[in-house]
């Protein structure tokens, strides 16, 4: 067989396979999306439950100060009112990082196409597999690219 033949009966195994390259693309696609969609998920939570954390801060603060008013005593009061206030500052701080985590979670979502985060993580993909997959689909795209320049470097001169 020559040479030729060879190149383009790989050419057309590669052709051959050009749908099913495409949809694992639109896969690996998703897969990143969905992953940019857990991270800024998990941020997410955490902004929540720091807030969470800081709002029992508080709470304690002023069954304290409440309990302090109760005993009259007024120097347990005004120190459970002030750090009241100091967690208080600390709330609004954590408020703030939680709605930017909360937009930057819709905006992945919007990114990645995703109705909530648990379409999302329907397309995550394991780290391994992600890897070995991406992998698979430009080792394709390499041998398609050099396959088709050699058939090209190989096809008669049609000016002739």
């Amino acid at each position: 067989m020559e040479e030729a033949d060879v190149v383009f009966a790989h050419l057309q195994g590669l052709m051959d396979q050009i749908t099913e390259m495409e949809v694992l693309g639109t896969r690996l696609d998703a897969a990143r999306a969905a992953q940019a969609v857990m991270e800024a998920d998990a941020h997410r939570v955490g902004q929540v439950n720091q807030e969470a954390q800081i709002k029992s801060y508080v709470d304690g603060y002023m069954a304290e100060r409440e309990e302090a008013l109760a005993k009259g005593d007024a120097e347990a009061e005004r120190a459970a009112r002030e750090a009241a206030l100091q967690c208080g500052n600390m709330l609004a701080i954590r408020k703030g990082a939680r709605e930017d985590a909360e937009r930057k979670l819709a905006a992945a979502l919007e990114a990645g196409g995703f109705a909530s985060v648990d379409a999302a993580r329907e397309a995550v993909m394991p780290a391994g597999e992600l890897e070995k997959e991406t992998e698979r689909l430009r080792a394709f795209q390499a041998d398609y690219a050099q396959t088709l320049q050699r058939a090209r470097e190989l096809e008669p001169d049609s000016e002739a």
